[in-house]
Formats: C-alpha cells, structure tokens, sequence
C-alpha cells in the first residue's frame, strides 16, 4: 500500500508545531526535502524532522525568492537556522532565480506574463507604470522596469505586442486600450489577480487564462525544487508548494 510521504507536523494534541515539509528519498535514505512557510512566521518542525533534516548528505538550505540575498525578508527561516543548524547558511542563489536562470518559472516568458500584476500591491508595481500620454496598455508596456518579468520583451513595441497577446486571450486588452488612469489602472491589475487566486483559494484558478499561465509556472518552480531536492537541498518554500509538491510528483510517495 502506497501512502504519502509528508510530514505535516501538526501534532493534534500539541498545536505549536504548525510548519511542513516533505522529504524526497532515495531507497530508504533523505536526499533533500522541502519546507513549507508562511511568508513571514516562524518554522515549526517537530524533533524527528529536524533530526532527518540534520541526517541528510550534503546539507544546504536554499530560499526562495529575495530571501536568498536578504534573509531578513524570511526573519522565521534564519531563526530556525541560527538555532538547529548554526554551522549553515543560506545558499546566495534563490531557487527561484536557478528556475529563471534556465528560463523556467517566473522566467519563462511563454507564461510570465501574470507578473506584470501578480502581488502589484505589496510591490507597488504601478510606480512603474508612469507613462500617463497613452493608454493604460502604453504604460504596461513603456514600464521604468522592463527588465522584469525576467526574460520578457524590453523593447516598448516588443513589450507591447506581447501584452496585447496575453491581454486579448485573458479578456482585458479593450479595457486597457482606455486613456492612462492610474486608479483604473490600479483596479484592472486586482481584477487580473483575482483571475489567478479568487478570494480564499490557494491554488491557480486554471479556469481563467492568466490562471493557467501561473499553474504552468509554478509547476515549473516546483520541478526545480524537487530536482534540488535530490542533492542534499532543504528548500524553503511558501507553504502552497508542499501540497503542489506532493500532487505533482508521486514518487514523493513511499511503501508503508
């Protein structure tokens, strides 16, 4: 009988271990695992997974995202180090930026179009969209920062096709062929987000287009942590990759 092989942690009669990981194995032996994260809180594991952690060959932990270079962002992820494992550091190199080095992930422009708004808010993306003579669509595509999405098009009429590609298929190319206002502007970039991750849901909408443009990226994200996952890597990931992670790959399941 075949049965998942993850560690969730949650101890029912003890709440304070609250964080998950999933272990990637060899025969019997961990070659790597992945440890799930609410951006910003503190890791949790129980004893017995951090003792299998501590047991895997050539140990190194590697973070997502700017937490690789700026390990304050993931204030959690450090303290969890520092105190189990002083002798390690975090990797300089995301996995994140090792998905975009390979054009995979967020780097992949086939699909990558959902981060012109993915999280624009928390980002303030619309500072880059300044360009007010124009539509809204001429100031996507004339952004102060068209070196991102990583591997998008940075010339402006390059930009701009590519844009109204993605737009038509998603449905908001008319709305955005509108005269430049910020507000609305603002308002279209939610409108796209709630595409993606109606309220409450954790997982990509892939009844939506941009919905099914960021599935493909995060499984894409999701094959790099499970190959880093065979050398010895401990990643640090939001806490939605670990039930990615396990529907995605079934050798992460183990025979009991």
């Amino acid at each position: 009988m075949k049965k998942k092989y993850i560690e969730s942690f949650y101890d029912f009669n003890d709440r304070s271990f609250a964080s998950k990981v999933v272990f990637r194995k060899n025969e019997n032996k961990d070659t790597g695992a992945c440890i799930g994260i609410r951006h910003g809180s503190e890791i949790l594991l129980s004893k017995e997974s951090i003792q299998r952690i501590s047991r895997i060959d050539n140990l190194h932990f590697i973070a997502e995202g700017i937490a690789a270079k700026n390990p304050d962002a993931e204030p959690g992820m450090m303290h969890f180090i520092n105190k189990f494992f002083p002798d390690y550091c975090i990797e300089k190199e995301s996995w994140d930026e090792i998905a975009e080095s390979l054009g995979k992930g967020v780097g992949n422009p086939k699909f990558n179009i959902c981060y012109v708004f993915m999280q624009h808010e928390y980002n303030n993306y619309i500072d880059y969209f300044t360009f007010d003579e124009g539509t809204m669509l001429d100031a996507l595509a004339k952004t102060t920062k068209p070196e991102f999405p990583p591997n998008s098009p940075r010339n402006t009429l390059e930009r701009k096709k590519w844009l109204e590609y993605h737009m038509r298929k998603a449905g908001f190319l008319s709305s955005l062929q509108k005269p430049f206002n910020k507000e609305k502007l603002l308002q279209l970039l939610t409108q796209m987000e709630e595409t993606v991750y109606p309220f409450g849901q954790k997982v990509p909408n892939t009844n939506s287009y941009f919905g099914e443009m960021q599935q493909k990226i995060e499984e894409e994200r999701n094959l790099i942590i499970y190959h880093l996952m065979e050398t010895g890597a401990v990643c640090i990931a939001g806490e939605g990759h670990i039930d990615e992670l396990i529907l995605q790959f079934p050798d992460l399941y183990i025979e009991k």
